[in-house]
């Protein structure tokens, strides 16, 4: 896995399945929601993959993951990150986004305190 833009990551087959673990941080649960994964090839959706999302309330966290799509290379696998925050969050929550490659690559990323609920993460997997 290889990082190429903000919150996007070039993948491989050896890549997947990619685990992705949401943690709230300075908040008294993770109410992280992820939405089903859109698979789109050149600029149309090819396939929806349903998450299968884990809760973990002691701590603080959710997680996931990505398996490899159906659809043949080269496509994008989009995964969107609704964070809902307390209304009086301090500035210091946040949720800690954290993606591990079946290779072993690791990346992450913070979704902070947004003006308007929910805060959000697009998280792009160009698959190649």
């Amino acid at each position: 896995m290889k990082i190429v833009g903000p919150r996007t990551y070039e993948v491989k087959a050896a890549d997947f399945p990619i685990a992705v673990l949401v943690e709230a941080q300075n908040e008294p649960a993770c109410r992280a929601i992820a939405s089903d994964l859109q698979v789109v090839k050149d600029g149309a959706l090819a396939e929806t993959i349903p998450v299968n999302a884990i809760d973990n309330p002691a701590n603080l966290s959710s997680s996931y993951a990505i398996p490899r799509p159906r659809t043949a290379v080269p496509c994008d696998i989009v995964s969107v990150l609704h964070c809902w925050f307390d209304d009086k969050a301090p500035d210091t929550a946040a949720y800690k986004i954290t993606i591990t490659a079946q290779s072993g690559d690791t990346a992450t990323t913070k979704v902070g305190v947004p003006t308007v609920n929910p805060g959000m993460a697009n998280l792009v997997f160009r698959s190649r």
